[in-house]
């Protein structure tokens, strides 16, 4: 009791020896976000503030994305902790048709200014993650690793999701058979 989530399996697995075959910056996050998600009503569970614990974040920022004329303001992107300018822009622009790729190049650029220090969104990338797998298992059920670490295959704004695949493949050994 007491103890945060993450601290609390990152223990369990330290305590079953389990450390030097187990990833544990990957695995703890990922565990108690499947538990806080499968398991327990956000609203009731604390599961902690931690930055790898995405849909439990706090909203950083609010901005009304006013395209000016007629139609004025579409709707507000939201800004959560820690979470990439990139994807929160991306992901508005989905529901969004009037949000242009030139369009979110510039939102990124206002947003990603020089007052975006006193902000707890992320500012790394130019680029949205537009789609991550959980991790992916070989055929006979292993998880497939990439440095000890499960591989997740991963589709960045622009790419195409057939050449990631084939790169992925490539990347943790899978055969085109």
């Amino acid at each position: 009791e007491g103890q945060s989530p993450l601290d609390a399996v990152g223990g369990l697995v330290r305590a079953a020896n389990l450390h030097t075959v187990i990833d544990v910056e990957w695995f703890a996050p990922a565990l108690v976000d499947a538990l806080c998600t499968d398991l327990a009503h956000p609203e009731l569970f604390a599961c902690g503030e931690h930055e790898l614990l995405g849909h439990h974040k706090h909203i950083s920022r609010v901005v009304p994305i006013n395209l000016g004329g007629e139609k004025g303001v579409i709707g507000d992107l939201v800004l959560h902790d820690y979470e990439e300018a990139a994807d929160a822009i991306y992901n508005f622009s989905q529901y969004h048709d009037e949000v242009t790729a030139f369009g979110r190049r510039q939102l990124l650029q206002n947003l990603c200014g020089k007052d975006a220090k006193k902000w707890r969104y992320r500012c790394s990338r130019q680029q949205a993650l537009v789609f991550k797998s959980a991790p992916v298992r070989s055929v006979n059920g292993t998880i497939a690793l990439i440095d000890a670490t499960p591989a997740l295959l991963q589709v960045w704004e622009g790419e195409e999701p057939a050449d990631a695949v084939k790169a992925f493949c490539d990347r943790v050994g899978f055969s085109d058979d």
